[in-house]
């Protein structure tokens, strides 16, 4: 081997020595990007269709957005509207949206409810069909009102252990990983429930809240929390979590808990 060769050589070997963390490196990323790409695939198998296609859709953001704001997104409202909703740039946007939006919003409810009526849910289907009458109507008093009770029966349907660990909550306790090393879905379904589930109590001194609020609707009738916004919203939470409780076999055969 002449002088050239082996200079040649030694070269190619040095290179080889010092991009050999490179290629490693390199050969990593492509593992990693072929694993980046299965958890991608999977996080987008675990959403509800209506938030499948929401561009740089942030699972902190998501949950951020359902326990401030106490609107579901588990099936509703549609993608359209879901974007609106994580776009808007405070509270007041929040809760502007829904009444713009009305008309779409109670079209995707109904929509879910003929999906989800069997035997355990044909009662509560009929129940929300009539209070859509009357919103439309515009009752939207009786509307909020029941609606608030079709919420509160779902509820209530729930085997006891899991309904007390879904619904007993202080605002500011929140525990969104426990709530999503269960599945996503329940996540997406119960985080809502945590805010309007939010005490309203009289004799505590708390007003009575213009956001819609299960306590307030139920207990402290008042022209602040009945609302055409708030109207939509409890038909939203009642829509999701019917829907959220026959996907996922959450409610026993029979009415007795």
């Amino acid at each position: 081997m002449n002088h050239v060769s082996r200079v040649a050589k030694e070269f190619q070997e040095t290179m080889q020595r010092s991009l050999a963390p490179m290629i490693h490196t390199l050969e990593e990323l492509a593992r990693n990007s072929e694993y980046v790409r299965l958890l991608q695939n999977a996080w987008l198998e675990a959403l509800p269709e209506n938030l499948r296609g929401v561009r740089d859709l942030r699972l902190s953001a998501l949950c951020d957005f359902l326990a401030e704001e106490g609107i579901p997104l588990y099936l509703v409202p549609r993608q359209s509207t879901v974007e609106a909703f994580l776009a808007a740039r405070d509270r007041g946007a929040v809760r502007a949206l829904p009444t713009t939006r009305a008309r779409s919003i109670t079209t995707d409810c109904q929509v879910v409810w003929r999906s989800h009526r069997t035997t355990r849910t044909t009662e509560w289907v009929d129940l929300l069909e009539a209070g859509l009458a009357a919103y439309e109507a515009g009752h939207t008093e009786a509307a909020q009102a029941l609606f608030a009770n079709v919420l509160d029966s779902i509820t209530f349907a729930i085997p006891g252990p899991d309904r007390r660990r879904y619904t007993n909550h202080k605002w500011g306790d929140a525990d969104y990983e426990h709530l999503l090393e269960e599945d996503l879905a329940t996540g997406l379904a119960i985080m809502p429930l945590w805010r309007v589930h939010e005490e309203n109590w009289a004799d505590k001194g708390h007003d009575v809240p213009r956001e819609f609020n299960r306590h307030a609707t139920l207990h402290r009738v008042s022209s602040r929390q009945y609302t055409k916004r708030n109207a939509l919203q409890s038909m939203m939470l009642a829509t999701s979590l019917l829907a959220w409780t026959a996907d996922y076999g959450r409610l026993p055969d029979t009415e007795s808990v």
